[in-house]
């Protein structure tokens, strides 16, 4: 049986993995969309590409800049634990739009948006 110090270390690692790896997935996502985006995908798929790519990518930040500005004292009273399901929802059809991509950009854009869906969920109950 794990003991409840090596369950905190794990839950604390796998917690952190969205923060490292959603940014480098989205990157990857943004420079293969860019090298497509005259050449092989119609406008109105590199349109909703690029905007799966941001939506993944804002709530990446937003989910980042929140705990940071507790830490530093900031107030964040604008921002309620209500919104939290509407923004997971927001990430999710983010990450619906990226089966508009082609290639190995739409694999890194829906792992990037599935990971930050888990994340915003998660943050719900932690």
């Amino acid at each position: 049986m794990i003991s409840h110090h090596w369950t905190s270390i794990i839950a604390a690692v796998l917690g952190s993995v969205p923060f490292l790896v959603v940014p480098v997935l989205t990157l990857l996502a943004l420079r293969g969309w860019a090298k497509r985006w005259g050449q092989e995908l119609p406008r109105w798929r590199g349109a909703l590409g690029l905007t799966s790519i941001v939506v993944t990518l804002l709530g990446w930040l937003i989910l980042l800049l929140l705990p940071l500005a507790d830490r530093i004292g900031l107030k964040t009273n604008s921002f309620s634990p209500d919104w939290v399901p509407p923004i997971a929802f927001l990430v999710l059809a983010g990450t619906c739009l990226a089966f508009a991509l082609r290639g190995a950009s739409r694999i890194e854009a829906i792992v990037a948006g599935l990971l930050m869906v888990a994340a915003w969920l998660t943050s719900v109950v932690s």
